[in-house]
């Protein structure tokens, strides 16, 4: 039971750390991200359908200008939500990768009780099970980020969808 509540310990922080770094405040810089990759994404569209007009008219600088933006808008926030998810994303990766280390003291609290050989087995059991926890525990917070960038979507199509219809033109 020890060793597994020295992984069940490094689950359980590591779990705290992945929503510290996807609540609060950081919800809301991804929101802002979603935003800004929007923003880049229909501003290169933009520019590369207008390159054969930009070469035309000769007009290079001008319409790269608003490309140039979205690039540093979406520059900025990325560093800015890297920069609010280091801490968090240090101790996630700290705990769920080295649950291995809780797992030796553990085991020598074990070997020191006279049972040598529970504490070899257990520790071979936990030392295989822990690392699979952390897979399971990395994709948890993938989904829960995929999962945010849906909510992102379905708010814009509800934007999209709760617009009045147009006028029907009366000229026939």
């Amino acid at each position: 039971w020890r060793m597994g509540a020295a992984c069940l310990l490094a689950a359980v922080i590591s779990i705290v750390a992945m929503f510290s770094m996807m609540g609060g405040k950081n919800a809301r810089i991804m929101a802002e991200y979603q935003a800004a990759q929007d923003r880049i994404t229909k501003a290169g569209t933009e520019y590369v359908r207008g390159i054969p007009v930009v070469k035309i008219f000769q007009q290079t600088v001008y319409s790269f200008k608003a490309f140039y933006a979205a690039i540093q808008d979406y520059s900025d926030l990325a560093s800015q939500y890297a920069m609010s998810c280091r801490m968090g994303q240090t101790c996630f990766l700290t705990f769920i990768n080295g649950a291995f280390a809780l797992l030796i003291p553990a085991a020598l609290l074990i070997a020191s009780g006279g049972d040598v050989r529970t504490a070899l087995v257990n520790l071979i059991f936990y030392a295989l099970f822990a690392p699979a926890c952390g897979q399971m525990i990395n994709r948890i917070m993938y989904m829960s980020e995929a999962v945010m960038e849906a909510d992102e979507a379905i708010g814009r199509l509800d934007e999209i969808l709760s617009q009045k219809p147009m006028e029907e033109s009366k000229v026939q």
